[in-house]
């Protein structure tokens, strides 16, 4: 694995669905085919809940929430915006060949207890296809021993 899990990465130029921008992931962990997971971020709110941190569960909708100004970083890094990631759509699967194409800045490794919340979080109330479910399982067994 290229990326220890609870990197926090800037991936410059991303390409999503409708344009090219810098967007934000943390490393959530690795697949058996030398694939790591993403978990991409967002700053867009699609709820009415308060915004708060850890679980925010609102009208069908679940995300994960990290407050701005929050230090998560194990050297002090914080999202400038409420940032979150949902737990229906935000698990990317990258390959080594990909990520060498990418122009990539670490930005710091989230704490461990902010790393075992949000997989937590994926794990228990994502969406998540059965295989995410069992990786996620798996990377919470071997942070628990």
């Amino acid at each position: 694995m290229k990326y220890k899990a609870g990197t926090i990465l800037l991936i410059r130029n991303f390409k999503l669905p409708t344009c090219y921008k810098d967007k934000l992931f943390i490393v959530i962990g690795n697949t058996d085919k030398e694939v790591e997971l993403f978990a991409i971020t967002t700053s867009q709110i699609y709820f009415n809940a308060p915004v708060k941190k850890g679980l925010i569960c609102d009208n069908g909708i679940s995300v994960y929430c990290f407050p701005a100004n929050l230090k998560i970083g194990e050297k002090g890094f914080s999202f400038d915006k409420d940032t979150f990631i949902s737990h229906r759509s935000s698990i990317f699967e990258f390959n080594e060949d990909f990520l060498m194409q990418c122009d990539i800045k670490v930005m710091d490794i989230l704490k461990r207890e902010e790393l075992y919340d949000l997989i937590y979080s994926l794990y228990r109330h994502s969406e998540l296809k059965r295989k995410y479910k069992r990786i996620l399982e798996n990377i919470l067994w071997r942070m628990n021993h």
